[in-house]
């Protein structure tokens, strides 16, 4: 009895020493990763957007639109775990990809992509915002549906053993477009007294 409650108290301290703290984007004041390029942030919007498109398909190809500093080899592992419905946004360079889905070292490391753009009248997903805690995750998605354009949060949890799955999807009755977009923090932009005036 002893030896198991020492095997699972180990466990447990183990695992919670290195589960993923993850704010995108970024917060006032934070201390969380904010790297859009960790396995536990790609494993995560891969699930979200595979639970978005189980509750409401798209037929047929589609954008996939990654968080900002999101770097060209995380699109490549992204969208080929996706499928080869998503496609990557025309101004992220292209990285294969070995026979094992991992991405191909090449001499010239592209740099990460701040603003992709998307040519053509294919729909895009956009992983707006990804939000880790240990083991339960939050991902915002805004992707077209059948009234414009819609921003879900998809609830994720993480089991040994299966990786993360998705748990619930929330559709809120807002557009996402009149929303402020993420980006700096609030106490970093500058007031509306400092702002230049014409």
């Amino acid at each position: 009895m002893t030896l198991k409650l020492f095997t699972f108290s180990l466990l447990t301290l183990t695992f919670a020493a290195c589960s993923p703290y993850t704010n995108i984007p970024p917060e006032n004041g934070d201390w969380a990763s904010n790297n859009p390029n960790t396995s536990a942030v790609r494993s995560v919007s891969i699930a979200a957007v595979q639970k978005s498109l189980e509750a409401e398909p798209i037929n047929g190809p589609y954008t996939i639109v990654l968080p900002e500093r999101t770097e060209p080899a995380t699109y490549a592992l992204v969208a080929n775990a996706l499928g080869s419905d998503a496609l990557i946004p025309t101004n992220v360079p292209v990285v294969e990809l070995d026979e094992k889905g991992r991405p191909i070292k090449t001499d010239e490391e592209p740099s990460p992509v701040d603003s992709p753009i998307s040519l053509g009248d294919f729909p895009e997903v956009e992983v707006r915002s990804i939000y880790i805690r240990g083991v339960d995750a939050d991902v915002d998605i805004v992707r077209p549906s059948l009234s414009g354009r819609s921003l879900s949060t998809v609830d994720l949890v993480w089991e040994p053993g299966f990786g993360w799955s998705a748990t619930d999807i929330r559709a809120w009755r807002v557009d996402p477009d009149a929303l402020p977009k993420p980006g700096v923090p609030p106490a970093q932009r500058p007031l509306e007294s400092q702002a230049a005036t014409p």
